[in-house]
């Protein structure tokens, strides 16, 4: 009984630190499409409480899921809990990040003037609601959605680039202020990619002890083709 309990704290609070980091992303994407850093700033507002339920999903996970534990139904939910926890923090923080660019731009109403990076917020803010409710209603087949959408995959790998070779023409300052966008932007699908994964694995009763790099070999190179496509101009 006591065990259970753990587990349905530690549930309510990872559903919390879910809430929290979806309504950051469409906060923060809000703030730079419409140019309203008071959207950003109810991002920021929230660190504290982010940073609260994380440390207390870490410490609940650990409680629960002592060394040695065998293999079973509770100890994966509690290994992928605490993956999804460690994929929703380094979601926040890019979105974090992107609210402070959007308060602390070179003009204080400063708008993206891309379309395709546009483009990329509107993708990725349905991205993170759809890994969202699969975690939210335990649900495999959202989860699902999310994974096997190879199409979206590829559309967001070549919008990278796109955009990275869109922005280099611009001015310089407006151009680092759209670029900062796009990698943020990238960070949050792939965690977004990641946290669908970890709730899958959950659900269908997988192992979710193996190495990270080899559960999600499809993910990874997400964000890093933005970064090999700016190596690549810069040689």
């Amino acid at each position: 009984m006591k065990i259970q309990k753990r587990h349905e704290s530690l549930r309510s609070q990872l559903l919390k630190m879910s809430r929290l980091s979806q309504q950051a992303v469409d906060y923060s994407i809000k703030g730079y499409e419409l140019g309203r850093p008071e959207f950003s700033r109810e991002v920021l507002s929230k660190e504290q409480e982010f940073r609260d339920l994380r440390l207390s999903i870490v410490d609940r996970g650990r409680m629960v899921l002592p060394k040695g534990m065998p293999i079973s139904a509770d100890s994966r939910f509690v290994c992928s809990a605490l993956r999804i926890c460690q994929a929703l923090h380094c979601s926040y923080s890019a979105t974090y990040a992107i609210a402070l660019e959007t308060i602390h731009g070179h003009e204080p109403t400063r708008r993206v003037e891309s379309s395709i990076v546009l483009d990329l917020g509107k993708f990725v803010n349905s991205l993170v609601r759809l890994s969202t409710v699969a975690l939210f209603n335990e649900d495999l087949q959202y989860a699902r959605i999310a994974l096997r959408n190879a199409q979206g995959r590829l559309w967001l790998n070549l919008s990278l680039r796109q955009a990275q070779r869109e922005l280099s023409s611009r001015s310089k300052p407006q151009a680092n202020f759209e670029l900062a966008i796009v990698e943020n932007l990238s960070q949050i699908a792939e965690r977004s990619y990641e946290v669908a994964h970890e709730t899958a694995m959950w659900l269908e009763g997988a192992d979710c002890f193996n190495p990270a790099h080899q559960r999600l070999p499809l993910f990874f190179g997400v964000s890093l083709s933005l970064r090999n496509t700016e190596q690549a101009g810069a040689a």
